[in-house]
């Protein structure tokens, strides 16, 4: 559950950027040395990455906030904390990186394509 996609949360349609998102949670953990989203239900964990990255706003994944109403999960309007904060040692293009991963909406969510060819691969030496 740690790993799922808030549109796999949510129960709505999920394609491979579901898997970026992932591959963003464990990236992150990886500079953390601990859980980014330790949730223990599904409601909680998109707590969870709420209480993080904020809660999307209806117009920037108008979906969720339609599929949280018909299951009946309220998401608080809670702010944004910059990723930063939780992994201060990070490159900033890793964070960067992370960010792009860690995008509510799919469609605003980094291609795997455009993931590769992020700085924070392209200059590794």
């Amino acid at each position: 559950r740690w790993y799922r996609a808030p549109e796999v949360l949510l129960q709505l349609a999920y394609g491979p950027k579901a898997d970026l998102w992932g591959a963003g949670v464990v990236m992150a953990e990886l500079f953390m040395n601990r859980p980014l989203f330790p949730g223990t239900s599904d409601t909680d964990q998109l707590f969870k990455q709420c209480a993080i990255l904020g809660t999307p706003t209806s117009h920037s994944w108008p979906d969720a906030h339609a599929q949280a109403a018909r299951l009946n999960i309220k998401l608080a309007a809670l702010q944004a904390t910059p990723l930063q904060l939780f992994m201060p040692d990070a490159p900033p293009s890793a964070v960067d990186l992370i960010d792009l991963l860690l995008q509510f909406n799919p469609d605003d969510r980094i291609s795997a394509e455009a993931a590769l060819a992020h700085t924070f691969f392209t200059d590794i030496e």
